[in-house]
């Protein structure tokens, strides 16, 4: 009878304790699951906010770079366009500079009014002026010719007889009345020499003969 008791006691415990370890089981295993399930979501939001800020990133500098490099292309495309015009217009200055010498040795309207010693001041500022003109057509003819062999020659007579009107209008300005006459006239031929002088190197440098 005691043994029965006995059995029957040991087989309680056991189904008893079976019970509270299938409970337990039972209990846990949702618990571990949704922990395991919050963590898995948890490395895949992760892992897509980082592959986000990855891709957000390239897009930044991928755009900072395009705009780098259209800007570079379109300050370049500016500067180019710049010295292009800016060589167009020194062609253009250059070319129009030739031609006015031309027209200004081929013109009248150079030539010095004919004034008596009264007014010899007038005489001589018209004179002044006129060399001015001179000098800077007699600049452009230099600067073709150091572009060029074909007329040195020309350009030295140019500058020697160019010389020589200095000469004559140092002796214009210092002129008395009784020297006056002799004075504007040779003044004028030496004048005429240099623009003579000029035509010929014009047309030399032009090609022409």
């Amino acid at each position: 009878m005691k043994n029965l008791s006995f059995v029957l006691t040991v087989v309680m415990v056991t189904v008893l304790a079976a019970g509270c370890k299938q409970s337990t089981s039972e209990t846990q295993t949702p618990t571990d699951t949704n922990t395991s399930n919050s963590f898995t979501q948890q490395t895949q939001n992760a892992k897509e906010g980082l592959s986000n800020a990855w891709e957000s990133s390239k897009g930044v500098a991928t755009n900072t770079w395009t705009d780098v490099k259209n800007g570079s292309t379109n300050a370049w495309e500016k500067t180019k366009d710049a010295a292009g015009n800016a060589a167009e217009d020194t062609k253009e200055a250059a070319t129009n500079a030739w031609g006015k010498v031309k027209s200004w040795f081929e013109s009248d309207t150079n030539n010095i009014s004919d004034l008596s010693y009264a007014q010899k001041d007038s005489y001589v500022s018209q004179a002044q002026t006129n060399l001015t003109v001179l000098d800077q057509n007699i600049g452009t003819l230099s600067d073709r010719a150091s572009t060029t062999s074909t007329a040195p020659d020309a350009i030295q007579t140019v500058k020697d007889r160019r010389a020589d009107l200095d000469k004559k209008f140092s002796d214009l300005k210092n002129a008395t009345e009784d020297q006056w006459t002799d004075a504007k006239a040779a003044f004028q031929k030496s004048y005429d020499s240099v623009k003579d002088a000029m035509k010929q190197t014009w047309n030399s440098l032009s090609g022409k003969s």
